[in-house]
């Protein structure tokens, strides 16, 4: 793994290559095969989800790695996540894979399913209407939030 953005070579290297096989525990590796000439694909760890926004309570778009007050889902397995969070009014969001990287994440897309950002596409926000406690529940694996 050569950070993200790497690319797959024939006759076809290791995802991983020789002494940077990860430890035991949840990874995400996501493909990008838009391109099937140049096959990438892109690696994070230990496989987290964070909603961040415009709110304070969702780190204020600062997404620092030291930024505490950024919050993280719970996974629940099967690719369900959940957080439960308080905003003090109208807020825009995105989920975040990494702490201080912007290289994949999710934004709205279309029929209110989330869409990756996967290098270079940038989707729009999800938005809470008002004030209030939200539960956002994730599904990763069929690209719904419901909140």
């Amino acid at each position: 793994y050569e950070g993200p953005g790497s690319s797959l070579a024939k006759p076809g290297n290791d995802v991983f290559k020789t002494g940077t096989i990860p430890a035991a525990g949840r990874w995400r590796l996501i493909w990008d095969g838009t391109n099937v000439t140049n096959l990438r694909y892109s690696v994070s760890a230990p496989g987290e989800l964070y909603i961040i926004g415009g709110d304070v309570n969702l780190g204020s778009w600062d997404n620092s790695i030291s930024n505490a007050s950024i919050p993280q889902f719970s996974y629940l397995g099967n690719g369900q996540w959940k957080v439960t969070v308080t905003v003090s009014g109208p807020s825009e969001f995105k989920l975040i894979m990494e702490k201080g990287n912007w290289d994949m994440l999710y934004g709205q897309g279309a029929g209110g399913l989330m869409q990756l950002r996967h290098y270079d596409n940038d989707p729009p926000s999800f938005s809470f209407p008002s004030a209030g406690t939200y539960t956002v529940n994730v599904d990763e694996y069929n690209q719904t939030i419901s909140y």
